[in-house]
């Protein structure tokens, strides 16, 4: 006849402690790892900004920010309003804020002073009727640091297991 095996209820509290500890560790590790894994990608997408000649005011590349969030996670992007244009394009329809666009000309010294609102306003235009391209900067930099991170958080939880 087989031994039989019995779990106590103090080996199940003292497993479960454990399991409590280990999850605090990891949360803790992983959230510093991936704050530093943010930043890089943050700056990362900065510099495709630049590459891709997309950095006229610095309004989008200052935008950019990595956070902690209370729940343990990090979120890292670009909060411009119109981030999202420049990474995925605009489908055509509905005029763009033509103050934005003001700006962009004012910045780069496009027309003359007085010139400048009517051109403004016939790029927006052209932008409600024809879109715009996709100009990727975000994710190709996360592209970039993804093996990197999912090897950290291996490591991360290897590591906290041989610790306990």
């Amino acid at each position: 006849m087989s031994e039989m095996m019995y779990i106590d209820e103090e080996s199940v509290r003292h497993l479960t402690k454990r399991f409590d500890i280990l999850d605090k560790r990891v949360k803790k590790a992983s959230q510093n790892g991936l704050v530093k894994f943010g930043m890089e990608i943050v700056a990362e997408a900065q510099e495709n900004l630049n590459r891709n000649r997309n950095n006229a005011t610095g309004f989008l590349m200052n935008s950019g920010k990595t956070l902690r969030k209370s729940d343990g996670s990090v979120e890292c992007g670009f909060d411009c309003h119109y981030a999202g244009a420049v990474e995925f394009g605009r489908k055509a329809g509905g005029m763009p804020p033509v103050s934005m666009i003001f700006q962009w000309l004012k910045k780069k010294r496009i027309g003359k002073e007085n010139e400048r609102n009517s051109l403004a306003w016939a790029i927006a235009r052209d932008i409600a009727e024809n879109g715009t391209e996709a100009h990727p900067f975000l994710q190709p930099a996360f592209e970039k640091f993804k093996g990197k991170i999912r090897l950290f958080m291996q490591n991360v939880i290897n590591e906290e297991i041989e610790r306990l």
